[in-house]
């Protein structure tokens, strides 16, 4: 189960950013909260709907619809399908703190790699985006960077990190990552954040506030 969320996860958010911007995949990203405090606590009963919570799923929402829709009545379905890949980490991470009670975390990234690589790599085939020649060393530094850091140590030092701690609340610390993002997206790409997404990152990190001031016992499901 783990690889399989693991593969959708990972190949909806690079499709994904073939149609919408980095910015706007890390706002979105932090709804991971309430489909987190709304899928694993409400609709398991282990986290009952307070007042405090329901504003807060509110507020992320409305966060989202600023970022998704943008002043128009026609979604980017790149933001779409950010947002469906963000209902799949809750389950992901409760199975990987489990798994991890069995195994390392490099065990457990070794397995979930190997295979969804092999999975990508037909699914390429298959569609025929299998490039034909060979990328320049700048594309491959860069593809060997975010295989290393991205998908390899932050995703080991997140295993880690909910081995020790409710899931609940490393997301909770993990939601500047937005705010990092634009900032090193205005850096390195000049890319100012938009008024969209300023409208949508304020709502949706009261929002993420809202739902973690009360530590959710996700872990013991």
């Amino acid at each position: 189960m783990i690889l399989l969320l693991g593969i959708l996860f990972y190949g909806l958010q690079f499709f994904a950013l073939q149609y919408t911007t980095p910015g706007n995949v890390a706002i979105i990203s932090l709804m991971e909260v309430f489909f987190t405090m709304f899928l694993l606590g409400a609709v398991t009963s282990i986290e009952k709907l307070s007042k405090i919570t329901i504003v807060g799923g509110i507020l992320m929402v409305i966060g989202a619809f600023f970022v998704i829709f943008q002043g128009t009545l026609t979604p980017n379905p790149g933001d779409l399908l950010v947002l469906l890949a963000t209902t799949l980490p809750p389950f992901a991470n409760v199975f990987a703190k489990k798994a991890r009670k069995y195994m390392g975390s490099a065990s457990i990234m070794f397995a979930r790699s190997i295979i969804a690589g092999l999975f990508l790599i037909c699914l390429a085939w298959a569609w025929g985006d299998i490039p034909t020649t060979m990328p320049s060393w700048n594309i491959i530094g860069l593809i060997g960077i975010n295989g290393f850091l991205i998908l390899g140590l932050s995703t080991i030092l997140w295993i880690e990190g909910i081995h020790r701690i409710q899931i609940s609340k490393a997301i909770s610390l993990a939601s500047i990552t937005p705010a990092i993002t634009l900032l090193f997206v205005y850096i390195i790409l000049k890319q100012p954040p938009t008024i969209f997404q300023l409208l949508g990152l304020v709502p949706i990190t009261l929002g993420v506030f809202l739902l973690t001031r009360k530590k959710v016992n996700i872990e013991t499901l």
